[in-house]
C-alpha cells in the first residue's frame, strides 16, 4: 500500500556526528535517526542504493564499527538529503549497545496535564 510505514523497528530521532566509509571513500555526516534495524544518515554525498558502508558509531563511551547497506536515498526531504541504511550482521554486543543508547535517549512520556492536577 502506498504511504504505509513498512518499518519493523521503532525509530529514535537523534543528532549525532558519524563517520563512514564506502570502498576508498571517507565521509563525515550526521545520524538523524536510529533503530535496531538501521540509520538515517544525513549527507550530501551521492551514494547508490545497494552500496555497502562501514559506519563508525560513537555513543555511551563505546565505539562500534558496523556494516550497513544503503536501502534508499532521499533528496530535498524534511530531514535533508541522505540515505537510509540497514545493519548487516549486527553482533550481539553492538545490538546491546544500540538498545541501551535508545533507552537512554528515548523521549519521556509526560501523560495528560489533567492527570497531574491534585484531586479536590
Amino acid at each position: 500500500m502506498e504511504g504505509t510505514d513498512r518499518r519493523q523497528h521503532p525509530r529514535l530521532s537523534i543528532d549525532v556526528a558519524v563517520d563512514f566509509t564506502s570502498g576508498h571513500n571517507f565521509y563525515s555526516a550526521l545520524i538523524r535517526d536510529i533503530s535496531m534495524g538501521g540509520l538515517f544518515i544525513e549527507t550530501d554525498a551521492i551514494i547508490s542504493i545497494g552500496t555497502q558502508l562501514v559506519v563508525d558509531l560513537r555513543f555511551l563511551k563505546k565505539h562500534l564499527r558496523v556494516s550497513c547497506e544503503v536501502m534508499w536515498a532521499l533528496t530535498h526531504g524534511e530531514k535533508g538529503d541522505g540515505v537510509g541504511v540497514r545493519f548487516l550482521d549486527l553482533k550481539p554486543a553492538a545490538q546491546k549497545s544500540i538498545e541501551a543508547f535508545m533507552v537512554l535517549r528515548a523521549p519521556l512520556s509526560c501523560g495528560d496535564a489533567e492527570d497531574d492536577e491534585p484531586t479536590p
